[in-house]
């Protein structure tokens, strides 16, 4: 899709493994918004208005979310997560939580908010870490906000608005101590890596918007992502399709899963993710390096370098540390001179050296690193339960090439005499008071030029933030001027609402009526016991009366198989040519046919019309004329019957209809008069053989005999008949009535006297 295209050029994001259902009807609503029809068409107002890429964009990421989303879904992951993380979890823990997708934060904080409710409920201290992303700039600079309108009011409790945030007019923020567990990032849950070690999983109804395969990926990187044991929270319309092996349910309503394989060996996922810097950041894991580990095999470097090292020194208890005093290898017993401090674990040597020893030990360490050279304090006082002691306490510099730079090797032991050297900065306490001050100048030196960079630093960190708070401010205005908007385009959609409401229920009154209507229809045709097969355009059987099922093997379950496939009782092989015909010609056939049982059937093909007066198929019914057909050959055998009496008859007759034409004549008549079959019938009485039967008086009283009933009787007359010459003749004439043609007719006799 070329569209795809113009999108991954602009934007760098990739749309092809969204479902093709919501792209199209992403797509479908922009054409309808500038009113295009055709897609051709719209492709070409992309390439020429790239506003409307970014505008597409942005319709493609459907930020559809809210506080607390399905609210018997969150108290049942409340109940899972304190049963199955939290009671797990030792004081003082790093709980990981990520939410991928999380548009404009509401989901991420919810989350917040419940494992804050939880902490509370079971008094534990836990270091909680939630990282919300989305693939939308837009919707991450809101989330980081905090701070959203009283709309939020409808899907939050009182007692959590009041608990949770700051109320400023008509807007909500969320409180710091919220807030600071929270960090947000700009992220493609598709294609960038994903975070690790991880307690938490939070995807709900992202999946529904992706292609099985990309479902699939990102379930794979899910899976990564969790501790073993981790909960994966899903939305009530996704699942976790095949790596159900991977995961058990714990609520199967709900979508929360907990991941029962541990991860296996790490594999690349492409290139680290960055995010922007936050108050209050916090490490993102595995993506964070240890501020230590500043290339491949730091780690190995230190353990070769230590053990090369104090092998050097004839090993005495010692420690390896870099510039900042933070330990990274400890040799021997130190516990004589260092000792961990109270609260958080730290590792930093200065923190953890005894107060005696502390001032000397933090001027040498700042003479090392001013002057790269070895420093030693020969006799440092020690004060423990056994009485005052005295140790030698040396800081050296490590300066090796292939090795970690900034590192420095820390020894304690007993105090010896001195041991001058060139390369050696010595001080002694209690005899060079002097260099003991220049020692501490040196720090003081150190320190003040730290503190200089420091406070450098600080102006410079400032001036960004005050920066960024003008930019808010503007952000804060602009978000007041579309709050306005928002309210507005709320009252219009309330509005539509209604109106869409007034339709839905027109519309639910018209499938009423067509369902009642069709109910009628279905009793009607059942009604007249007429046998109708509604077929489409490919002779495919569309419908059926059950009365068509006592000509046709017809079931429910034929609808929309070939009418030809169907046995048939009935003897019209060119049933399927007919049909075809009369739908290719638009013209009805009529036929009359016969079953296998002696049955007679009418029947009768006609095109079916659509309300647009489009063929759509073929309506074929089959009319009972059985009965018929036994009257016919009743009346048939009757008129046989009669005519046989009539030619025995020796007296010439004549049968006239009610234009005085001839129907038919006897035998004697024919004879009579020397005429043929062929020469009268059909034919008016006054135009018979050249007007020999032109006689005014006589049709005068046949007429009469026919509009009043009124007999004629021994009605005589002489005339000149052309074959038979001079004739005297009687007549006699009544009315009769032939039932099979539904007609009156006149019997006409003739006496020839």
């Amino acid at each position: 899709m070329k569209i795809f295209i113009l999108i991954r050029n602009r934007t760098g994001h990739d749309f092809s493994q969204y479902k093709k259902s919501t792209i199209y009807r992403r797509v479908g609503r922009r054409m309808n918004i500038h009113q295009i029809e055709e897609m051709s068409q719209y492709l070409r107002y992309l390439q020429k208005n790239p506003n409307e890429i970014d505008l597409l964009f942005r319709e493609f990421l459907i930020n559809v979310t809210s506080f607390f989303r399905d609210p018997e879904a969150f108290e049942s992951f409340k109940k899972v997560v304190s049963k199955y993380i939290i009671e797990k979890k030792s004081e003082l823990d790093t709980f990981r939580i990520w939410v991928p997708g999380c548009s404009s934060g509401e989901e991420v904080y919810s989350i917040a908010i419940v494992i804050q409710e939880i902490l509370e409920e079971t008094n534990k201290h836990l270091e909680v870490q939630i990282f919300g992303t989305d693939l939308d700039l837009n919707s991450i600079k809101i989330a980081r906000s905090g701070t959203y309108s009283d709309i939020i009011i409808k899907d939050i409790s009182p007692e959590r608005l009041k608990k949770f945030f700051y109320k400023n007019e008509n807007l909500y923020t969320i409180k710091n101590n919220v807030r600071d567990t929270v960090v947000f990032a700009n992220h493609n849950v598709l294609k960038d890596p994903p975070f690790t070690n991880l307690d938490i999983v939070t995807c709900r109804n992202l999946l529904i918007y992706l292609e099985t395969e990309a479902q699939e990926k990102v379930l794979s990187k899910f899976k990564y992502s969790l501790n073993k044991y981790g909960l994966l929270f899903l939305g009530p319309s996704e699942n976790i399709g095949e790596f159900i092996d991977t995961f058990t349910v714990l609520d199967k309503k709900w979508k929360i899963y907990r991941s029962i394989k541990s991860k296996g060996s790490r594999f690349d996922f492409g290139k680290n993710p960055t995010f922007p810097v936050e108050k209050n950041s916090i490490n993102f894991g595995s993506f964070e390096l240890d501020p230590l580990e500043t290339k491949p095999g730091t780690s190995m470097n230190i353990i070769n370098t230590a053990e090369k090292n104090l092998v050097d020194i004839f090993a005495p208890p010692s420690a390896i540390i870099n510039n900042l005093g933070e330990i990274l290898y400890i040799h021997g017993r130190l516990g004589k001179y260092l000792e961990p401090s109270p609260g958080k674990a730290r590792m930093n040597i200065l923190e953890m050296a005894k107060n005696s020893i502390k001032l000397g030990l933090s001027s040498a360490i700042g003479n090392a690193v001013s002057n790269n050279k070895e420093t030693v304090f020969e006799s440092l006082k020690i004060d423990d339960e056994s009485g005052k002691d005295y140790v030698k306490l040396t800081v050296r510099p490590i300066n090796e090439p292939d090795t970690v730079q900034d590192l420095f090797i820390v020894s304690f032991e007993p105090a010896m005499p001195e041991d001058k050297n060139e390369d050696k900065i010595t001080l002694d306490p209690l005899s060079k008071s002097s260099e003991h001050i220049k020692a501490l100048e040196n720090k003081l030196k150190l320190t003040t030029e730290r503190l200089n960079s420091t406070i450098e630093e600080m102006t410079t960190s400032n001036e960004e933030l005050k920066s960024a708070n003008e930019e808010l401010q503007s952000m804060n205005e602009e978000s007041q001027s579309t709050n306005e908007e928002l309210e507005t385009s709320k009252e219009e959609l309330q509005s539509i609402n209604e109106e869409l409401t007034t339709v839905n229920n027109e519309l639910q009154m018209k499938i009423d009526e067509l369902s009642t209507v069709n109910d009628d229809m279905t009793n009607l045709f059942n009604s007249t016991e007429i046998a109708t097969i509604f077929v489409d355009n490919d002779i495919n059987i569309r419908r059926f009366t059950e009365e068509s099922t006592k000509l046709i093997k017809l079931i429910e379950s034929d609808v929309g198989r070939p009418l030809s496939d169907i046995t048939s009782q009935i003897n019209y092989p060119e049933l399927i040519e007919d049909i075809s015909q009369v739908i290719k010609k638009v013209a009805f056939k009529e036929k009359e046919v016969n079953t296998a049982r002696g049955e007679w059937y009418k029947v009768r093909i006609m095109p079916y019309k659509t309300s647009k007066n489009v063929i759509d198929g073929a309506t074929i019914t089959f009319v009972d004329i059985s009965n018929i057909k036994n009257i016919q050959e009743k009346m048939q055998s009757a008129l046989n019957y009669a005519e046989d009496i009539i030619n025995t008859v020796q007296e010439p007759l004549l049968i006239l209809d009610q234009k005085l034409a001839v129907t038919s004549a006897n035998q004697a008549f024919y004879e009579t008069f020397k005429l043929n079959k062929s020469d009268i019938e059909n034919m008016k009485l006054d135009m018979i053989n050249d007007g020999d039967w032109n006689i005014q008086s006589l049709l005068k009283q046949l007429e009469l005999t026919l509009k009043e009933n009124i007999e004629l009787k021994d009605f005589e007359f002489q005339n000149y008949f052309k074959d038979v010459g001079h004739k005297k003749i009687v007549l006699n004439a009544r009315k009769i009535y032939r039932g099979d043609i539904d007609t009156e007719l006149i019997l006409l006799s003739i006496q020839n006297i």
